[in-house]
């Protein structure tokens, strides 16, 4: 089944070729056309950015737009997965956070099972209890302090309320979610960021080099069935992650890890229970402990794929693009399940003169019109969001132009 929902991402290729070719989400585009500048800022900083007017807008993944509009510094134009494409389609269900390993972690065949089905538990507890999930997640991200954005405080927890609803939580393997992680790698081919293992890979090859379901397979039959998970042998493993909601499910399994040992014997319990990120855990199966678990917080999903390549970490919650840039050059990584897909969205400042797409471009084209053109920040040149905005503005008729931050 697997194997041929692969295939079904054939047909939107043929149709994304449309955009992404020609350089259209490289460099400048200079076709004479009303133009948007963008500069690339760092995720974090880009709502102080905008809170100081130094741009126009954003486009950022959750909670930092959350963040944004909870402080009433920015508004939604549109979430990622309604911004337009050229094919006349949308990005619905678009691939974002996966769950992955290096060979290391899958050669112990239980331990990633146990791992990967907690994974699966956490998504479904963040959809049966949203509210705790808000509080949960806050705690691990914000802690105890408040977050202040520009001159404005507002409430962690506010802030997970407001993103979390607007997260695909899923670890279903759908052909929507293979079909998009082929385009991506696709989009990455065309943008020459994809040079060496998948270049020019058959769907059979490229399939076989970057996913193992079998942990996926393995722990949603034990949970189906309502069965018990082998109990692996390790000693200590590290578990790589970011510092944003789109990695909740992590979180969640540690905060909450009285639920997952109460209702499925599986668990990740703190060494040192706190308000806060936690460090370092105890994994157990069948409430038998199994190993100490690091938590490593990376600085980026890149870096966490040098952890993994380097085997500095064996497992890691992280972006589908860069697994495929870290396994096109040094095969070996593999991701294993899917965590959430779609999570971002393009925001302008709050009194801005546009509250949807359409009014963006003619906002857009009155700005280029009057010589200023509309600044607007990417958190990473090639990320899922740095296409997507470029996507969307070729679609409208809007050409852009790269400003050196």
């Amino acid at each position: 089944m697997q194997k041929k929902m692969l295939f079904a991402g054939a047909a939107v290729l043929v149709a994304l070729a449309v955009i992404f070719t020609a350089g259209c989400v490289g460099g400048d585009t200079n076709s004479g056309k009303p133009t948007v500048e963008l500069v690339e800022i760092a995720a974090g900083q880009q709502i102080n950015s905008l809170a100081l007017g130094q741009i126009d807008g954003m486009i950022n993944w959750q909670p930092n737009v959350a963040a944004a509009t909870v402080s009433d510094i920015g508004k939604v134009v549109s979430y990622s997965q309604d911004l337009p494409r050229a094919d006349g389609k949308t990005w619905k269900d678009h691939t974002c956070c996966v769950f992955g390993a290096n060979k290391a972690g899958l050669e112990n065949a239980d331990l990633a099972t146990a791992l990967t089905g907690l994974m699966l538990l956490g998504n479904k507890y963040i959809n049966d209890y949203p509210e705790k999930s808000a509080e949960l997640a806050a705690d691990w991200l914000y802690g105890s302090s408040k977050p202040t954005f520009g001159d404005k405080t507002v409430d962690g927890v506010d802030i997970l309320k407001a993103s979390l609803p607007t997260i695909r939580f899923s670890t279903e393997i759908t052909p929507e979610w293979l079909a998009s992680n082929t385009e991506f790698l696709q989009i990455q081919r065309n943008l020459g960021t994809i040079v060496s293992n998948l270049r020019s890979t058959n769907d059979e090859d490229t399939k076989a080099l970057i996913y193992d379901f079998a942990p996926y397979d393995a722990a949603k039959k034990i949970i189906d069935s309502k069965d018990k998970f082998p109990v692996p042998t390790a000693q200590e493993i590290s578990i790589g992650y970011l510092q944003s909601d789109h990695d909740a499910p992590l979180f969640i399994i540690i905060k909450d890890w009285k639920y997952f040992k109460d209702n499925y014997g599986v668990y990740l319990k703190p060494v040192s229970e706190k308000v806060g990120p936690v460090e370092e855990a105890e994994l157990y199966v069948n409430d038998k402990k199994v190993c100490s678990v690091k938590l490593i917080a990376g600085s980026g999903g890149p870096n966490l794929m040098s952890l993994l390549q380097t085997n500095g970490i064996q497992y890691a919650v992280a972006g589908t693009p860069p697994f495929l840039n870290s396994i096109d050059t040094q095969p070996g990584l593999k991701i294993v399940s899917p965590i959430m897909t779609e999570g971002s969205a393009l925001l302008v400042s709050a009194n801005a003169p546009a509250n949807n797409w359409n009014e963006f471009v003619t906002w857009a084209k009155q700005r280029n019109a009057e010589g200023k053109d509309l600044l607007i920040a990417v958190p990473q040149v090639n990320s899922i969001q740095d296409v997507q905005i470029k996507a969307a503005l070729d679609s409208a008729g809007l050409a852009y132009k790269i400003k050196s931050a």
